[in-house]
C-alpha cells in the first residue's frame, strides 16, 4: 500500500505521515513479483488506485527541500522503493509518466538543490524525464536511465542487496538520527546506507 499526498500535506505532517489524497494498492506474490488481486477472469489487477492522485506524490525520505540533500524522481512505487534502498536523497514516486509530464509539482521540486530523474527506458519514461529537465533546467536536473534494465526496480532485482555483516553500528547510528528528530523508518534507511 502506498500513500500519495500533495507536497503541502507531506510538509505539514512531517515527521508523521500525511493524510493521503490517494492510496495505491499493489498486489505481489510471496517472492515480491506482481500478482493479481483476484483471478484475472474476475477483473483481477495487479494495481488499484483509490482517491485523487493528481498533484500528489509518494515520498520516501525528508520532504523539506531545504533540509533534504536532494530529490530522486521515479515513475512508480517499485522503482521508488528500489532507489530509496540505495540512495540517501529523498525519493518520490510520481505515479507514472503523467506525473512527470504535467508540471503540477514543479513548484515543489524547484525547492530542492539537486534533482535526479531516474526514468524507465521506454519512450514514455524518457519523454517524461526530458519534460521535467526542460521545465526545471538542465543545471538543476539530471535525467538518467538504467543501462542494464528497463527500470530501477528491474535493475534492483538483478543487482540484489549486499549482505550486512554487523548491524550494531547501523543500529547505533539510527538511534542517533532518531534522537535528532527523524522518524524510525527514515533513521533506519539513512543509517543502513551511510554506515555500510
Amino acid at each position: 500500500m502506498a500513500a500519495f499526498a500533495p507536497p503541502h500535506a507531506w510538509l505539514s505532517a512531517w515527521p508523521r505521515l500525511p493524510q493521503p489524497s490517494a492510496v495505491e494498492l499493489i498486489s505481489v506474490d510471496g517472492s515480491g513479483a506482481p500478482a493479481f488481486d483476484r483471478p484475472e477472469g474476475k477483473g483481477g489487477r495487479s494495481k488499484r488506485t483509490y482517491g485523487i492522485r493528481t498533484g500528489a506524490l509518494c515520498l520516501l525520505g525528508e520532504p523539506r527541500p531545504e533540509v533534504a540533500a536532494g530529490l530522486v524522481l521515479a515513475e512508480g512505487i517499485a522503482d521508488a522503493l528500489s532507489l530509496a534502498a540505495r540512495e540517501t536523497d529523498t525519493v518520490a514516486a510520481l505515479g507514472g509518466t503523467s506525473g512527470m509530464a504535467t508540471g503540477e509539482l514543479d513548484g515543489y521540486f524547484q525547492g530542492f538543490h539537486r534533482i535526479k530523474v531516474v526514468a524507465d527506458s521506454d519512450i514514455a519514461g524518457v519523454a517524461g524525464a526530458r519534460a521535467i529537465r526542460r521545465r526545471l533546467g538542465s543545471q538543476r536536473v539530471k535525467a538518467v536511465t538504467i543501462g542494464n534494465a528497463d527500470d530501477p526496480a528491474d535493475a534492483a532485482a538483478i543487482e540484489g542487496i549486499p549482505d550486512i555483516e554487523d548491524l550494531e553500528p547501523i543500529r547505533e547510528f539510527a538511534a542517533d538520527l532518531r534522537d535528532e528528530g527523524l522518524p524510525s523508518w527514515e533513521a533506519a534507511r539513512q543509517a543502513i546506507q551511510l554506515v555500510r
